[in-house]
């Protein structure tokens, strides 16, 4: 039988031809050495600037100074073996994606969410958005919430997948939040004023009682002749909690650094401090 289909001119286990995946099986032609020596002196017109260098399939120049190893396309990428460097480029379908450093996981629990009706994709058994029916964990009901609408479940806390490069996952900020530092600042500043506060009430009591006694001025006590050898501190204003009003232009005012003075009137810059 096999003789008789030799001898017809059949072909016996035949490749299919035709089609646009179908590859060559063809050996390459060989190169005579004259067109094997045309092809040299080209790439070297091409290396000195003589020549247009060569063109990949995007119309991009070719350096011809990259050997031809790099340049030459594997049988298995391109079947034109026209020579480009696409394949030596990174491929977008294969770069890994990363999340962007702003990007961090879920921080607490919205409070009261909990839907009043079904949503359209929820589970029907418990009326969750987070997964279906077949995941449900819940205690499977008589009649689902799809039908009754009611003892609608609260969605479940997901947390996003995230993917970080090098330098993200050794981020030690990525996450924080500056609104709660403003929270310790704000509430280090009411013990502050509350310090402030209780200090001047002792400082009214002890200058009520009398136990606390004026003491003058420095302008006061200096002479005119004196006047120019005032410091540069003792010019300035100053600024304080004033508290009490003694005896003629004068009043008590604690500064900042805790210490009470008696200062003139019109040394004295009333702020927003003030009590």
């Amino acid at each position: 039988m096999e003789k008789a289909k030799r001898a017809s001119g059949a072909v016996v286990n035949a490749l299919p031809t035709g089609g646009a995946n179908d590859v060559s099986l063809e050996e390459p032609k060989k190169i005579m050495r004259e067109d094997w020596r045309k092809k040299k002196e080209l790439e070297e017109q091409r290396k000195l600037g003589n020549a247009p260098a060569e063109v990949d399939e995007e119309g991009k120049d070719i350096n011809p100074h990259i050997p031809q190893y790099i340049s030459s396309v594997p049988w298995y990428i391109d079947l034109s073996k026209r020579p480009t460097l696409k394949h030596q480029r990174p491929q977008p379908e294969k770069q890994k994606q990363y999340n962007r450093s702003g990007d961090w996981y879920k921080q607490g629990v919205p409070e009261h969410a909990v839907a009043m009706r079904y949503r359209k994709g929820a589970c029907e058994n418990c009326g969750a958005v987070t997964h279906k029916k077949k995941h449900c964990m819940e205690r499977p009901r008589k009649v689902g919430a799809k039908y009754t609408g009611m003892n609608i479940a609260p969605d479940e806390h997901v947390q996003p997948q995230l993917m970080f490069d090098y330098d993200g996952k050794r981020d030690r900020w990525n996450g924080y939040n500056p609104e709660e530092h403003l929270k310790i600042v704000k509430e280090y500043s009411k013990v502050d004023l509350a310090k402030w506060t209780l200090k001047a009430q002792k400082l009214q009591e002890e200058l009520a009682s009398g136990k606390l006694e004026q003491v003058n001025s420095p302008r006061h006590q200096w002479g005119e002749e004196e006047s120019n050898l005032q410091t540069e501190r003792d010019c300035k204003p100053i600024r304080g909690i004033v508290f009490a009003q003694g005896p003629g232009c004068t009043w008590w005012v604690m500064q900042k650094d805790g210490e009470t003075r008696c200062v003139p009137q019109g040394d004295l810059i009333l702020g927003e401090n003030c009590v």
